[in-house]
């Protein structure tokens, strides 16, 4: 009996007919997505998009290469979620890219195109949405109280509707009101109608309860736009990113437009924000150098002390040292904002107990910059706690009995023997929290939220804001200047990558010194 793994083709198995199968129909979908992404004027992700498909194509389906398939995703993982981001960032840092210019030069153009006005004399009419069956016809009523309706038409339109004769009309049985849900719903829709009334304007919806007589605002000539109510030229600045009057005056909404190296001049040499960057850089450095020195110093020591077998109630104190980093940020950034009170915080309240003052953590500088020290310090050491605890089990415990023997006291056995022998395993894990706190806007945000505010500064900066609550600050809280936060973002990946390679460099030659 011949064999049902085989087709009558020879040489061609069930099996491989299925994968050509999977294979073209995943081809077939790709293909369909890439000109759907096109068609959505996503050129750049298009390309990216048919060059993935190429690549796993080839990949796949050619023998030579397929060996590929297994480092291919993640490639492409890294292109995705890596490459592509860091691109797109660099080229929005180029731009005006904000929220007075998120339209493109041809999307504010049929912004300004599809607007009206009502011309002097002009009347306005209200109307009705009604619904027959599965179409629906507009009423209108003039202001004598006159009723028309329309033909009947579908909704929702695929496309711009044609204009539609106005009818003189009695509502017949049948006909039901829409409610005003249903209007909004299809409001987009019902912008493209035109009602052409007999022997009068074509009327155009102005509202959610009303049609004007409205008249085209704009019309273009010659790459520029003539205002028709007043008769002005309006000329596209790509400077600028707006159509302006010829007198300057500047229309809405703007569009983007290339600036070149104008956001990176404003944040280095702009009178604006060159001065709190330049302020907030230095103590982002700061911050960072001294939240792991702290905190490394006191996990060090208690880690010694915890070691130390004649110490009762050690697992206790352990337990209790741990717990900082075992509730979460935001419950531990509000018990720890509520300590800092200036009236009614515990802290302040010892302080004048003992010595009769009350410090104002939140709106002194000075002040507020330690509270955020204290309490990012006291976040962060129970890590490097754990860590040295770890180290130190597995350093030689002959080590510390010689040293008994030798007289030697607690400060001598971590000065020649604990310290020498955690030093060069502790640089890298230095060097990664030096990076987590030069980045920590977490805390920063449900803290202080970068405050109290620089008092010479026209920006939204504060004494205690990192880059990285600076830049978002820039970007979400005034305007949404996307272009400006992409250029922060980009200084502060050349700045982050700079100091993370000469402490890799550092790490590496003194990991190779002798001890």
């Amino acid at each position: 009996m011949e064999s049902t793994r085989n087709l009558p083709l020879p040489g061609i198995r069930l099996s491989d007919l299925a994968g050509w199968l999977a294979g073209g129909l995943a081809a077939a979908l790709s293909l369909y997505l890439c000109q759907r992404i096109y068609a959505s004027g996503q050129i750049l992700i298009a390309a990216l998009a048919m060059l993935t498909l190429a690549a796993s194509a080839i990949v796949f389906c050619l023998p030579k290469t397929r060996v590929w398939r297994f480092v291919l995703p993640g490639i492409f993982a890294a292109v995705a979620f890596i490459v592509f981001p860091i691109v797109y960032t660099v080229r929005i840092s180029f731009t005006n890219y904000s929220f007075g210019h998120m339209l493109s030069f041809e999307g504010a153009t049929a912004f300004l195109l599809d607007q009206s006005y009502l011309p002097e004399g002009g009347q306005r009419y209200g109307f009705t949405l009604l619904r027959e069956g599965g179409r629906y016809r507009i009423e209108i009523e003039d202001e004598n109280g006159a009723r028309l309706g329309s033909t009947p038409f579908a909704l929702p339109s695929p496309g711009k509707l044609l204009p539609l004769d106005v009818e003189p009309i009695d509502r017949p049985q049948g006909l039901s009101v829409v409610d005003t849900q249903t209007v909004v719903a299809h409001l987009d829709a019902l912008k493209t109608l035109r009602l052409r009334l007999p022997h009068g304007p074509v009327l155009r919806l102005a509202g959610l309860n009303h049609f004007d007589a409205a008249l085209p605002q704009y019309r273009r000539e010659a790459g520029d736009l003539i205002n028709l109510q007043t008769g002005e030229r309006l000329h596209p600045n790509f400077t600028t990113g707006f159509y302006e009057n010829p007198d300057g005056r500047v229309v809405t909404p703007g569009f983007k437009t290339t600036v070149g190296w104008s956001e990176y001049r404003e944040l280095l040499f702009g009178p604006t924000l060159s001065g709190p960057v330049a302020q907030i850089f230095i103590w982002n450095v700061c911050f960072s150098a001294l939240t792991v020195a702290i905190s490394f110093a006191i996990g060090l020591g208690l880690a010694v002390l915890l070691n130390w077998e004649g110490l009762a109630g050690r697992k206790l104190y352990k337990t209790l040292y741990f717990l900082p980093s075992a509730i979460p940020l935001v419950i531990s950034s509000v018990i720890l904002k509520g300590l800092f009170d200036r009236q009614s915080g515990e802290i302040n309240l010892l302080l004048n107990l003992m010595f009769g003052i009350r410090l104002d953590w939140f709106q002194d500088l000075d002040w507020a910059r330690l509270m955020v020290l204290i309490v990012s310090s006291w976040l962060s050491f129970p890590y490097f706690l754990m860590m040295s605890m770890g180290m130190i089990k597995a350093i030689p415990p002959e080590l510390y009995e010689a040293s008994a023997l030798a007289g030697a006291s607690p400060l001598d056995n971590l000065r020649h023997i604990t310290w020498p022998m955690v030093r060069r395993p502790f640089v890298p894990l230095l060097i990664a929290s030096f990076t987590f706190n030069f980045n920590n806007a977490a805390l920063i945000t449900l803290l202080t939220r970068g405050g109290p505010a620089f008092a010479d500064s026209q920006v939204d900066a504060g004494a205690t804001d990192l880059l990285v609550s600076f830049t978002y600050a820039q970007t979400m809280r005034n305007g949404a200047n996307f272009g400006l936060g992409a250029a922060l973002s980009v200084l502060l990946f050349i700045v982050v990558g700079a100091l993370a390679w000469a402490s890799l460099r550092f790490s590496e030659k003194y990991m190779l010194e002798q001890p």
